[in-house]
């Protein structure tokens, strides 16, 4: 679905990431796990078409999409929740959906019904329509984020930090919900700095370090690797 070959992406004269190769196949929960300034976020951000590569190729599904808008990245079925959620505080909850819905409303299609979808993975969202998006706790706002993109029907889920911040018991709803999302078609390439619980989630995983992806398999062999363990995992 998502193939990233020899990507380098930087920012000023700092390389941010340098030569990658990700695959994500359709279906699937892929997880990028390393630490701060690994190059977790630049690897979203460039496939979003926020930063453009330096070198390199991305194809969705088929189509080359360096150098394409955002927009049009999100009308060809990215889209992304960033970290920090980045909701609009003074907008309403419904308001704040209905910003996410501009590539269905503009096809005249399906809004209502995404809409209800929403609701149905976040009912508290649906009880606080009227409310502006500043109000709400962080984990509402994490679930505002996540129903914003939803909203454009994405085919491919970017995910950033989703836990950051949150208590242990919304962690746990939140990656739940992701585990529904992906249930429900929706394939998730996931960036998460909680390495267990992504893995766990993910059926794929890869490491980046420097810029560079260092490892890369499958979920058992990522939580079982004793560089990933000593790493990444606290043990």
């Amino acid at each position: 679905m998502l193939k990233l070959s020899g990507v380098h992406a930087s920012y000023g004269p700092i390389k941010a990431i340098r030569g990658i190769d990700i695959e994500v196949q359709e279906g699937e929960i892929v997880c990028l796990i390393g630490s701060n300034g690994a190059g977790k976020t630049t690897t979203l951000m460039t496939i979003s078409g926020i930063m453009q590569p330096d070198a390199g190729n991305i194809v969705f599904q088929g189509r080359e999409i360096n150098n394409t808008p955002p927009h049009r990245i999100v009308e060809q079925g990215i889209c992304q929740v960033p970290e920090g959620r980045r909701i609009f505080p003074r907008l309403t909850v419904m308001e704040n959906l209905e910003m996410g819905a501009f590539i269905l409303r503009r096809a005249g299609r399906g809004v209502k019904k995404q809409m209800e979808k929403v609701f149905d993975l976040f009912p508290v969202l649906r009880d606080r329509g009227g409310q502006t998006g500043g109000t709400l706790s962080g984990g509402e706002q994490q679930m505002l984020a996540v129903g914003r993109a939803l909203m454009s029907n994405p085919k491919l889920l970017l995910l950033d930090e989703p836990s950051l911040g949150l208590a242990p018991i919304m962690v746990s709803k939140i990656f739940r919900t992701i585990r529904d999302i992906n249930s429900d078609g929706v394939t998730v390439l996931l960036v998460e700095q909680n390495a267990r619980a992504a893995l766990k989630l993910s059926g794929r995983g890869y490491v980046l370090e420097g810029g560079i992806v260092t490892m890369h398999g499958s979920r058992e062999e990522l939580l079982l690797n004793p560089d990933v363990k000593k790493a990444y995992l606290g043990e």
